[in-house]
């Protein structure tokens, strides 16, 4: 179940935090089951969603969670820089327990000053 903050919907955090991986530079066309499939080589895999837009489109990054700590961080170590429809992944710990402040994969900070 997705839920949505600031007009986007984020994936809704499962399991405890050790056993969840956050995966960035997914391809646009990739579909929760492709992340699913492909980060199921580093052990069972519980849950997998995909970070989207309000108007639905992926903002190229995702959650996975492992049945347990261990497959979580074998797939920081295996998985990292895997590629996925020609795209080299991005595959660490996740670092929130909370979807609080989970408003997608970009930062913007505007209006700095020049010195």
């Amino acid at each position: 179940m997705m839920q949505v903050f600031g007009g986007k919907h984020v994936p809704e955090m499962r399991g405890p935090v050790e056993n969840r991986v956050y995966v960035g530079n997914l391809p646009w066309q990739a579909t929760w089951q492709d992340l699913k499939d492909h980060m199921k080589k580093a052990g069972e895999v519980t849950y997998a969603d995909i970070f989207k837009e309000a108007s639905g489109r992926s903002q190229g990054c995702g959650l996975v969670a492992y049945s347990t700590a261990d497959a979580a961080q074998r797939a920081t170590f295996e998985l990292h820089d895997s590629e996925l429809f020609g795209r080299k992944l991005l595959v660490r710990e996740d670092r929130d327990d909370t979807s609080e402040g989970r408003q997608g994969c970009r930062v913007y900070v505007g209006n700095l000053a020049w010195s």
